[in-house]
């Protein structure tokens, strides 16, 4: 589903208060940060994203804050060592959050070092190994994917680069802090800051955070953050720091033929559009074949040059089987919206779907399979448009790989392939 563009400040503030009363559930949390970190590009947004992420416990905040309300430079310089301290090494961290009913609800456990963080998302069985250069998600099916090329403003937030942090987050919010030590906390004794800030929400609404933060006196280390914001859940998050250890960094083992790059599978697609492929004349009309992709469920997305619409509820054949459940008849083609062809690099093309019901066990399709696509006259098929020894382009799913961020790969202001397209709308 796509959504008409807001002001990047409006749907993150819609996003968060969203949450307020509802289950957090970590991965599409870490998603929506993924997204968030992205896309916003004003001081101003940098500011009121480093503040919300406190109310949903985002990762830096506990580091972006300290740069925002510390008036003191004394203060100022102790804490600073204390997050430079808190961004070195391999180090330990668990996010809590307490739910509306006062429930902890134990997120997101990460391990992180200099050049990689690794992030655990209880419940949904998915980690994330993240690097300067790429992202790679382990999912609970045990494939893995991989994308390069946009990543490295996320993973100097997500490894806690407090440098950066502080550039970005430098404000002018007035607080008030107070510094104690030697408070014992489960028999340790230690640092705690205290922060007390008022700001507001990108809406103008007024906001307060208290903020405690406790670090270890001898290494001036953070091991505990508790932070409480108007109107967001309390969050709470602990350090500790293991041994060396590379392998709590690194991601499970994962078969490598079921190890998807997603940034080569785009390239591919893009490149076979504008290559020449098999031509099929159907009915008195070539019908040439760009490229065929399939995902781990058996789902198939077939592109041709092609400038005819159809209904969508005609779908490819693979090796004589439909993918997909919808009648392939004219009475259920009244029911379907119209698949309309698009541009791409000066040329007309259509994508024909194949779509497996959610709940059917997955289907690996052979390394070279027989592929049948609908030809439609109004709403009634008349045949299909055969294909010998097409060799498939594999992903993990069709969605995020075509549609990353609501948009076609091949569609305008595409930012996860590199290169933006020269695609426009055809009608009819």
């Amino acid at each position: 589903m796509s959504f008409e563009s807001k002001d990047v400040e409006e749907q993150l503030d819609m996003a968060i208060t969203a949450m307020r009363t509802a289950r957090v559930d970590d991965l599409k949390v870490a998603n929506a940060e993924a997204q968030i970190l992205g896309k916003f590009r004003s001081q101003r947004a940098r500011q009121s994203v480093v503040l919300l992420f406190f109310a949903t416990g985002g990762l830096a905040a506990i580091f972006a804050v300290i740069a925002i309300v510390a008036p003191s430079e004394s203060v100022a310089a102790e804490l600073e060592r204390v997050v430079h301290n808190g961004d070195h090494g391999l180090r330990h961290v668990v996010q809590n959050r307490v739910q509306p009913n006062g429930e902890l609800n134990k997120g997101v456990e990460y391990f992180a070092n200099d050049d990689q963080v690794r992030a655990i998302y209880r419940g949904v069985g998915s980690q994330i190994v993240y690097t300067r250069r790429s992202i790679t998600t382990f999912h609970p099916d045990g494939s893995a994917t991989i994308e390069q090329g946009w990543v490295r403003e996320l993973f100097d937030w997500m490894g806690f680069n407090a440098k950066l942090i502080l550039q970005n987050s430098r404000g002018s919010h007035p607080a008030k802090e107070s510094v104690e030590h030697g408070v014992v906390v489960d028999g340790r004794a230690l640092d705690r800051y205290t922060f007390d800030c008022d700001f507001q929400n990108p809406h103008d609404q007024p906001r307060h955070l208290h903020l405690l933060v406790f670090a270890e006196p001898q290494t001036q280390r953070p091991v505990r953050e508790e932070s409480f914001v108007t109107g967001y859940p309390e969050t709470i998050t602990t350090w500790d720091y293991p041994k060396n250890d590379p392998s709590l960094v690194e991601g499970p083992k994962v078969d490598p033929n079921r190890i998807y790059n997603v940034n080569d599978e785009r390239r591919q697609i893009l490149s076979a559009m504008v290559a020449k492929g098999q031509s099929k004349e159907v009915h008195g009309q070539k019908m040439e074949l760009k490229a065929l992709v399939v995902d781990e469920h058996g789902d198939a997305t077939a592109i041709v040059s092609w400038d005819k619409s159809y209904p969508g509820n005609y779908v490819v054949r693979i090796n004589g089987q439909v993918v997909g459940d919808a009648k392939q008849t004219e009475a259920e083609a009244k029911r379907y919206m119209v698949a309309r062809p698009f541009r791409y690099q000066g040329k007309q093309f259509q994508d024909f779907l194949g779509n497996r019901s959610f709940g059917e066990r997955d289907i690996r399709w052979p390394t070279h399979v027989r592929l049948e696509i609908p030809v439609v006259e109004g709403l009634r098929l008349i045949g299909y448009a055969r294909f010998e020894d097409v060799v498939p382009i594999r992903c993990w799913r069709m969605a995020p790989l075509l549609r990353p961020q609501g948009r076609y790969i091949w569609e305008p202001g595409d930012t996860t392939s590199g290169k933006p397209t020269k695609a426009v709308a055809v009608k009819g």
